[in-house]
């Protein structure tokens, strides 16, 4: 299984959990698993339209989703997803 590790402002949404654990096979996969699984993260991470928020940032074991395939990356088992969303305030 492949693992989603989130940001402090979106435990509220998932139980408090920071880590999940996911079988997928692409980022895209595991980021609707993580929506089926806890449907209110579901607004946080896509428009209404179903796109990934632009200020919604993907890592692959570090490495920035959108330097390697966006979406359709593959992941393997034993790899982690960061998510990682912009913070704004004044």
């Amino acid at each position: 299984m492949a693992r989603i590790h989130l940001p402090a402002n979106l435990r509220a949404h998932t139980g408090q959990q920071s880590t999940i654990e996911v079988d997928a096979v692409t980022v895209s996969q595991l980021i609707d698993a993580l929506i089926e699984r806890y449907p209110d993260i579901g607004p946080f991470l896509r428009s209404d339209s179903g796109q990934l928020h632009p200020y919604v940032n993907l890592f692959v074991d570090q490495q920035s989703v959108r330097d390697l395939n966006e979406l359709d990356t593959p992941i393997g088992p034993h790899q982690t997803l960061l998510i990682l969303t912009a913070l704004s305030g004044g």
